[in-house]
């Protein structure tokens, strides 16, 4: 106490001035320590919906979605079912036989289920934050939504239109995409 009576009144000012820049300091520091332990919750609840880190089976079957689609051959398939689709819907023609037909809807059926398949898949192993950050995955997005909408319509008239987008998918290059 005795050094603190010899200090001028500039030095006791500025340790007063210390003092409170200490108490604001703790106010921060609180501040700072309460966001810190929200933030977390926050970051957990957006990893886990968003990237898909919610509990280890899932992040284990994310790993094997992952290796699965990481596989080159996975893309391949993909482009063949592309390909084959393609040629599908540009058999279609009138007049067509009944059993051809059924074989069109049939096959074409497949291929929506394939490609469902397919986004179903790489959304689990890249998670939406993931899948959403890669453009062609947003194509086929859209692709496999209009076509899944579209059957869902099918007995709805007019609405051919959103026929004509499907065979679009053959310009997605798969095999750049879940590379990327």
């Amino acid at each position: 106490q005795a050094s603190s009576r010899a200090e001028t009144p500039e030095q006791q000012d500025s340790l007063q001035k210390k003092k409170s820049a200490g108490i604001r300091a703790t106010k921060q520091e609180y501040v700072e320590e309460a966001e810190e332990h929200h933030r977390p919750l926050c970051c957990t609840c957006t990893d886990a919906f968003l990237k898909g880190d919610c509990c280890g089976c899932w992040r284990w079957l994310k790993q094997q979605f992952h290796t699965f689609i990481t596989n080159p051959f996975f893309d391949l398939v993909i482009i063949i079912c592309i390909i084959v689709s393609t040629i599908f819907t540009a058999m279609e023609h009138y007049p067509m036989m009944e059993e051809f037909m059924e074989t069109l809807v049939i096959a074409e059926l497949v291929f929506r289920v394939i490609f469902a398949a397919e986004m179903i898949i790489k959304l689990v192993a890249l998670g939406l934050h993931g899948y959403f950050q890669v453009r062609w995955h947003i194509f086929d997005f859209i692709l496999v939504i209009i076509s899944l909408v579209q059957l869902g319509l099918a007995d709805v008239e007019g609405l051919s239109l959103l026929h004509s987008f499907l065979p679009v998918s053959i310009t997605s290059p798969s095999l750049s995409s879940s590379s990327s």
